[in-house]
């Protein structure tokens, strides 16, 4: 009998051990294959984690709290890149313009993106030298004050066919410049346009 009961317990404590693995490696903070790139808000005094598809901004400096997350994001690639409300599209970009439900809310020419007449400036340089793959150097500026900054890389969407990021050409080098950008204006605009409505 007792043989029994520590056998049942055994049991449990794999089956409960299990379990644990799977929802650790399910959660967001634990699959990073893809990796992740934090941009320094210095104007919010905030810092802001992207993923894959979701967008996570820390709460001002100084003070407590979780991250939250203001933008959840969907797309095969640079090109379709688009967040979302519930099952619909939320900002998306037609053309060089970044549009709200049909609106258009920003538009972008070259490195320059404007919203509601604040123009900012979205500088990326590649870095080969730096340690992979955090090897874009991102400065946004507003003005001749910069507000923004960071290392960041090229996520997973549309990448699944990349080759690794010390083999990558100009083609490749574009694709990654271009999924970047986005990802910062898509973040520009909800800080610009939507930060106070999401408190």
């Amino acid at each position: 009998m007792k043989v029994k009961m520590v056998t049942t317990v055994t049991t449990v404590t794999t089956v409960t051990t299990v379990t644990l693995a799977i929802l650790i490696a399910g959660a967001p903070g634990a699959a990073e294959a893809c990796g992740i790139w934090r941009l320094k808000d210095s104007g919010l005094k905030r810092e802001v984690t992207f993923y894959v598809e979701n967008v996570l901004v820390s709460p001002p400096r100084g003070k407590r709290g979780p991250r939250k997350m203001v933008l959840r994001l969907s797309g095969q690639s640079a090109e379709t890149m688009h967040s979302k409300l519930g099952r619909r599209k939320h900002l998306y970009f037609e053309g060089d313009t970044l549009r709200r439900r049909g609106k258009v809310i920003a538009t972008v020419k070259g490195d320059a993106v404007t919203i509601r007449k604040r123009r900012f400036s979205i500088g990326l340089t590649h870095h080969p030298g730096w340690d992979p793959p955090h090897s874009w150097k991102v400065k946004v500026t507003q003005g001749e004050r910069v507000i923004a900054s960071g290392k960041a890389m090229a996520l997973c969407m549309g990448m699944s066919d990349a080759p690794p990021p010390e083999k990558r050409d100009a083609r490749w080098r574009a694709i990654e410049r271009k999924e970047i950008q986005r990802r910062v204006i898509l973040y520009l605009a909800w800080r610009q346009l939507l930060r106070k409505r999401s408190r």
